[in-house]
């Protein structure tokens, strides 16, 4: 059997970070000012990462961290990546971006750019990502904007700020976004002790999307799912109030992760390392990522699932979500209705 094609290779150019959002699953985050002694420089990832892209087809790079822009070096990483032909978008807090890089990024045809927002305001946001966060974050799109890079706002959906869908759609269209991009809470990861605390409910998962949908008609801003949601989430499955994929690690077309050191995973949430970039052929990683995780949890289909005739649509939501929450592939993925809570 031919393996699928990989869609997007997420490649994480630090674990540094100078937030400690409660939310976020990336394993192995340190401060914005620990030692990056695994941080592989320009002429080491540059080359690897570039060999990937061509080796698997890809034509789509993701630079992500930790914080991607905490790189000195971003820029002639970014000239790198883009020798293999592939596009590149950065996923970041914006609270490093200026006007100057912003330009830098527009010339380089970088796009989109990915700010996260969580609320309208200062003080729901600033309590999950810390103080100065909202304005930083609201800056940088606005600064993005302007440069005419494309700016994608992602708001993560959580028990503390499902409420404010509406009001964030309506401020990142006013800050200049082109699109708004909802994701669920995925408890993977770093962010699996957040579980009890941030853990929305599949009702205030929906009214979000709703509220979103119904203000971003209003604008005529595009809207769509980051991350999978389960179809029993939504009242008509047939007709979500937003666009939704399936999970990259369940589609037609998958993943690959890149860490700081040159390891691979397969989706971003995963801390199962399959081998090195450095050292090994591509082919073999990809045969490895397939034999160890892709494969079985394709073939892990949640008990609740069977017979439903929505399954087709979402393929079980989040796996890994599954796999953090109750220990179990096979297992519903937490944000849907039938999953129940994990035994303490």
């Amino acid at each position: 059997m031919p393996l699928p094609p990989v869609g997007t290779i997420t490649v994480e150019l630090t674990h540094r970070c100078h937030r400690r959002c409660s939310f976020c699953y990336v394993t192995g985050r340190t401060a914005a000012d620990a030692s990056h002694g695994d941080e592989l420089p320009v002429d080491v990832i540059g080359p690897a990462v570039a060999k990937l892209v061509r080796d698997t087809g890809c034509r789509r790079l993701q630079l992500s961290g930790g914080e991607p822009l905490l790189r000195p070096d971003l820029l002639p990483l970014i000239d790198a990546f883009r020798s293999s032909g592939a596009s590149v978008s950065i996923i970041t807090d914006g609270a490093h971006l200026d006007a100057e890089l912003a330009r830098e990024l527009a010339d380089r045809h970088v796009g989109p750019i990915q700010p996260t927002l969580l609320a309208g305001s200062a003080a729901i946001h600033d309590r999950m990502r810390g103080e100065g966060a909202f304005a930083a974050t609201s800056r940088a799109i606005a600064i993005g904007s302007r440069a005419g890079l494309e700016v994608v706002v992602c708001m993560v959906i959580t028990r503390l700020n499902w409420e404010e869908s509406a009001r964030v759609a309506e401020l990142a269209f006013a800050l200049g976004a082109r699109r708004f991009a909802l994701s669920r809470l995925c408890p993977a990861g770093a962010a699996r002790p957040s579980y009890d605390s941030l853990m929305p409910d599949a009702e205030q998962v929906r009214r979000a999307a709703e509220s979103a949908a119904a203000m971003c008609r209003s604008l005529r801003l595009p809207l769509a799912a980051a991350v999978a949601v389960p179809s029993c989430v939504w009242s008509d499955p047939d007709n979500p109030p937003l666009s939704v994929g399936v999970c990259s690690i369940m589609g037609p077309r998958t993943t690959m992760t890149i860490g700081p050191d040159g390891t691979v995973r397969s989706c971003s949430m995963s801390d199962h390392v399959v081998g090195s970039l450095l050292t090994e052929d591509s082919d073999v990683l990809r045969q490895r990522l397939w034999d160890q995780e892709l494969a079985p949890m394709r073939a892990a289909a949640p008990g609740p699932c069977g017979g439903c005739p929505h399954y087709a649509r979402c393929l079980g939501g989040c796996r890994l979500s599954a796999r953090a929450v109750f220990g179990d592939l096979s297992h519903a993925d937490p944000l849907a209705p039938c999953a129940g809570r994990p035994q303490k």
